[in-house]
């Protein structure tokens, strides 16, 4: 009877962890939508024209942020703390971060915001 119950306790924890995660990773994603600008639909409907824009992710107000390569403001300030990061990755949006592509910038800032 009680590996039955240790079973279904640890059936329980592990889905109520999964629930955990999803929920943490939803978030995050809804956090970047919400913000001002998204710089892939800016990219997109400009790439055409102009070729592919180079981004730089670095720190903005305490905050991580989207710059385009050789511009002050940023395109996007998400809502993840740069305190919250680990120092070696503080270091590097200190001098910036380069992303040269939309699917890079999209993959740093998953890794970034995760």
């Amino acid at each position: 009877m009680s590996r039955r119950v240790n079973a279904f306790v640890t059936m329980a924890f592990m889905l109520f962890m999964a629930a955990a995660v999803i929920s943490v990773f939803l978030s995050c994603q809804r956090n970047d939508s919400a913000s001002a600008h998204t710089p892939t639909e800016e990219a997109s409907a400009s790439s055409y024209a102009t070729g592919y824009k180079t981004y730089i992710v670095k720190e903005y107000n305490g905050m991580v942020a989207v710059f385009e390569k050789g511009n002050a403001e940023p395109v996007k300030v998400t809502d993840r703390c740069v305190s919250a990061l680990p120092e070696a990755d503080r270091f590097k949006l200190v001098r910036g971060i380069e992303a040269a592509s939309d699917t890079k910038l999209k993959r740093l800032l998953e890794d970034l915001c995760s």
